[in-house]
């Protein structure tokens, strides 16, 4: 199987390893590759060339010929050039959220399929650093084939199953999708994915030439045939077991090879004909989709003879001291970057629905071609070259600039009736989470400023807004003009700034406007409240929930309503990283994680402050000069808010460190706890425990973190306590009652895995420098609950946390010529008879226009998944809300008709079927729909319609199945 691995930014950036600049630092020209490869497949019908990345495909496909691209499609029909997996990227599997996935794949999926005609048949995912449950189960709906090629698992795991034949497997990933998604595993067998040593002819690596000539002196076919048959015959013996046929899968290409295609493909053409004379073996071009073709007949036959796996495949090692588990945190920042850049395209999509012409003022594919590049398993993975990780944010950054405008120009409709000439009235806060934000501090005296907040959720919500301001006065009055009780919160060590908090309630898929002013201070004197602050300990008490708070600040206990009470301590502690010692030479590093020491060194907190008002209480808390923890509790919510903010990590004691947020409570979970896979399913997690093989435990620390996108869960007999993350981070429970995660790592030395530079982000970007470390912040979520009752809470906080309004600031007229604002959205009239578009059991991960915005624009692409799990046992179960779901496809779309609806493949590559009017769809625990909604004419208005008739709730909201029976 010629092949080649073309990283989509590395050691260079996505252009550079294109263009093939900067040899200096790797030799790699992806345009060389793929010019080579067509030649040499045009010379010969048998030869065969099988290709991943397509964010460079398209590139090089944009770049060609007329009658280049007729012979390209002519090879892709014959089979001679296959595509595997097809994604923009090859993407990682442990920082990836799922909706990106999904996301990445489509991009690339659509265009094979609108360049070709053809659906991608298998998946190649040779590098990533370990393989997720979401992933197995997601390939069940998204290949013919429905199987996972793999080139790394943990090597223990890989020498067990050398030794028992069993390097293919039956995966049922998903306890609650059961055989429905079901799919193979295949592990290409080496532990990497390159061939056979001694047979690569790349200008990289020129192993020695097939000499067929007789009369030359290096004459060689003899010697070489031998090896090669003995090469073979090794691999076989991992392979072919009683009943698994006689095919044996070769790799033949590696990372960036093939730039030179002749060399490759003459050698290997005289290498084929040379093995087939000798007899021994029958050896053949041919491509992943072939292979497993042919063997797969072989496999179901054996029927439960084959191995049948229901975990994943995490921690990934590739040696005893070699845990590459450090990569679930690697580069915090950025990956908060990638989290909160996939929130706002969703918005933007969604918005260019509801108002067609903003797309006239932005473009949404920069973005969704950047969060494409962002998901390859060495970009959010954190595994990149500085240098790289720069242009990986730039764009991220430049995306979301051109989706800006959509968003603006969709706002300036909705909230002012009409779409202006220019959508530069509003503008954005970009750097909002470190509370900078232009429009809302140099809000002057006798100014009014709008706020215009998009709720991204199919349901309503209610939560704190949190915007910096240079003057308690601030009054917010709310889209009727009427006065918005808000509190006043001083900055530490900022006297001339503070931070606003109002509420916000915005029902779902719509914007609601509120404005802050200046100008009426009476109303600021009786509206807004300055917190209070004082000293000791403290309790923070909404009347849902109880924090108990010790004198030093800390958290002590959690108390809810109902009087379910556990111990509860938050804490800081950082992991020295090693550099090797005597016993393994391994050091800590981008990939891996390896402390010293089984013990972390606790930071101590040294000063606390408590801040009380009528919306949020908070306990906050320096933990020496370079870590701080801020407790919140807001008014009527059931959980506890965490802000965390970590460096500059120093390094002045010649120390790497990993910075863990631990949460230790009396919660006896014993030696399990639960983590998501990619925000979705939960994975049950055993200290220690390995499910197919015997764990040797030489990483005591690092082989117990997984990776984590969403949250974590602790459990017993009585209560169960779930930590909602923002993030990729790594995520452990080294003790009963106990969740850590790694938030932040600064590293002295590279551990040895390729990239070359040791983990050391600095605040202004430079790496050998004496500039201070990089400093992150971050949130979480902590909510305490009867045990078995909590998922309905921790999974709709999960969906707050990782759907964030997006806000928007524009000068607001003055008082008295001040019409009343508008409350209006794509979804106004619904949600205010139903407080919901869909189920609460389901969640609208994609509304946005077909190939978002390059076609007709009455086609709407919709995407819908059942979060919540049918397995009793865990804590991702409902008793009601685990049950199937049933969604109506109208309720998206209030201010126009649906024509049809046809449902698609998951990633819209083929149509699966005709969905019927009145368009309701079914969706079964952890189900996935693609649906491609055309929209009648009057969709394709610039504008809501203003005072669209209101829906009563009987007609607006989800129907049961009793109704969906009847209708």
């Amino acid at each position: 199987v010629p092949h080649t691995h073309d990283d989509v930014g590395w050691l260079k950036t996505v252009d550079q390893y294109y263009v093939g600049a900067q040899s200096e630092i790797q030799d790699a020209c992806v345009q060389c590759i793929l010019d080579s490869v067509i030649d040499e497949l045009e010379k010969d019908e048998n030869r065969r060339f099988s290709y991943a990345e397509i964010a460079f495909f398209e590139r090089w496909w944009r770049e060609q010929t007329p009658a280049r691209q007729a012979s390209v499609k002519k090879l892709v029909a014959s089979g001679q050039l296959e595509f595997i997996n097809g994604g923009w990227c090859m993407h990682d599997e442990a920082a990836a959220h799922f909706v990106d996935m999904v996301d990445q794949t489509t991009l690339g999926h659509r265009f094979l399929n609108e360049t070709f005609n053809i659906r991608p048949a298998v998946t190649w995912q040779i590098d990533p650093f370990g393989h997720s449950a979401t992933q197995a189960a997601l390939v069940a709906q998204a290949f013919t084939q429905k199987v996972t090629f793999m080139g790394r698992i943990d090597y223990a795991d890989l020498s067990r199953r050398r030794k028992d034949h069993a390097l293919e497997w039956r995966w049922q990933a998903s306890a609650s999708r059961g055989a429905a998604a079901e799919s193979w595993g295949f592990v290409l067998g080496t532990g990497n994915y390159g061939g056979p040593d001694g047979f690569c002819w790349d200008p990289e690596r020129m192993d020695p030439p097939i000499v067929t000539d007789k009369r030359l002196k290096e004459y060689n076919v003899d010697e070489r045939v031998e090896l090669f048959v003995q090469e073979t015959l090794a691999r076989a013996d991992w392979f072919l077991a009683a009943g698994k046929g006689g095919d044996v899968l070769l790799p033949m290409g590696s990372d960036f090879q093939y730039s030179a295609a002749q060399w490759q493909f003459k050698n290997l053409d005289k290498l084929i004909a040379a093995v087939n004379a000798d007899g021994r073996l029958n050896a053949f071009y041919s491509t992943p989709a072939t292979y497993f073709a042919a063997k797969r007949a072989a496999l179901e036959q054996l029927g439960p003879q084959v191995e049948l796996k229901t975990d994943d495949l995490f921690p990934y090692g590739d040696g005893p001291h070699s845990l590459w588990t450090g990569y679930f945190t690697s580069r915090p920042s950025y990956k908060g970057l990638v989290s909160y850049a996939s929130a706002y395209m969703q918005a933007a999509r969604q918005l260019a629905v509801a108002v067609p012409s903003a797309l006239d003022k932005g473009t949404l594919r920069p973005l969704a071609e950047a969060l494409g590049v962002a998901q390859h398993h060495d970009s959010v993975s954190g595994t990149a070259k500085q240098a790289v990780s720069d242009d990986y944010t730039q764009r991220l950054s430049d995306g979301m600039d051109a989706a800006a405008g959509v968003i603006n120009a969709a706002l300036e409709a909705m909230t002012s009736g009409e779409t202006s000439a220019s959508a530069s009235a509003f503008v954005q806060c970009p750097r909002l989470n470190v509370s900078d934000c232009p429009a809302t501090e140099q809000l002057a005296p006798g100014k009014r400023l709008l706020v215009a907040l998009y709720n991204p959720l199919a349901r309503a919500r209610t939560e704190a807004v949190r915007l910096p301001v240079s003057s308690a006065d601030v009054a917010v009055l709310d889209a009727d003009s009427n006065p918005v009780q808000a509190q006043v919160l001083p900055f530490e060590g900022a006297g001339d700034k503070f931070e606003l908090v109002f509420f916000a309630t915005i029902a779902p898929l719509t914007t609601t406007t509120f404005v802050l002013s200046r100008a009426d201070a009476h109303m600021a004197a009786r509206h807004t409240v300055m917190s209070s602050s004082d000293g000791g300990s403290t309790t923070l008490d909404n009347g849902k929930l109880k924090l108990e708070i010790s004198e030093s600040g800390t958290l002590s206990k959690m108390i809810t309503s109902g009087g379910l009470s556990i111990d509860a301590t938050q804490s800081f502690a950082w992991y020295e990283s090693s550099v090797g010692n005597e016993e393994d030479d391994q050091a800590g590093g981008a990939y891996i994680m390896r402390p010293n020491h089984t013990q972390a060194t606790p930071l101590e907190p040294t000063k606390a402050s408590f801040h009380h008002g009528p919306l949020v209480q908070e306990a906050r808390v320096e933990w020496g000069p370079w870590a701080s923890l801020d407790v919140r509790l807001y008014a009527n919510e059931s959980h506890a808010e965490v802000a965390w903010s970590v460096g500059p990590i120093p390094f002045a004691d010649g120390l790497g460190k990993e910075v863990a947020l631990r949460l230790n409570t009396s919660v006896g979970s014993g030696e399990v706890f639960w983590t998501d896979a990619n925000a979705l399913e939960l994975q049950k997690r055993v200290r220690d425990h390995r499910n197919t093989w015997t764990l040797d435990v030489t990483e005591p620390v690092a082989g117990n973190f997984y990776p984590a996108l969403a949250r974590a869960v602790l459990t017993d007999d009585e209560a169960e306590v779930a930590v909602v993350i923002d993030r990729a981070q790594a995520v452990a429970s080294l003790a009963s009652g106990e969740i850590e995660a790694v938030v932040h790592r600064r590293l002295l030395v590279d551990d040895s895995r390729g990239v070359g530079e040791a983990l050391n982000e600095t605040d202004c970007g430079c790496r050998d420098c004496d500039c201070a470390g990089l400093t992150v912040r971050g949130k979480q979520y902590v909510h305490l609950s009867a045990a078995g009752k909590g998922a309905s809470a921790t999974v709709a906080l999960q969906q707050k946390m990782h759907r964030p309004f997006v806000a928007a600031f524009a000068p607001a007229p003055a008082a008295d010529s001040s019409p009343a604002l508008q409350r209006q959205g794509p979804q106004a009239s619904a949600a205010a008879a139903a407080g919901a578009v869909l189920p609460e059991n389901v969640l609208l991960m994609t509304l946005a226009p077909v190939d978002d915005g390059e076609g007709a624009r009455e086609r709407v692409l919709v995407r819908l998944a059942h979060v919540f799990e049918s397995l009793a046992a865990s804590p991702g179960y409902d008793p009601s809300l685990s049950k199937p779901a049933v969604a109506v496809l109208p309720a998206l779309f209030p201010h126009a008709g649906v024509a049809e609806v046809q449902e698609l493949t998951l990633t819209a590559n083929a149509h699966v079927g005709s969905v019927e009017s009145p368009f309701h769809v079914q969706l079964d625990p952890m189900q996935i729909r693609t649906f491609e909604v055309t929209l009648t004419q009057n969709a394709k208005q610039n504008k809501p319609v203003a005072g669209a008739p209101r829906r009563t709730g009987a007609e607006s909201r989800p129907k049961n199945d009793a109704e969906v029976e009847s209708l």
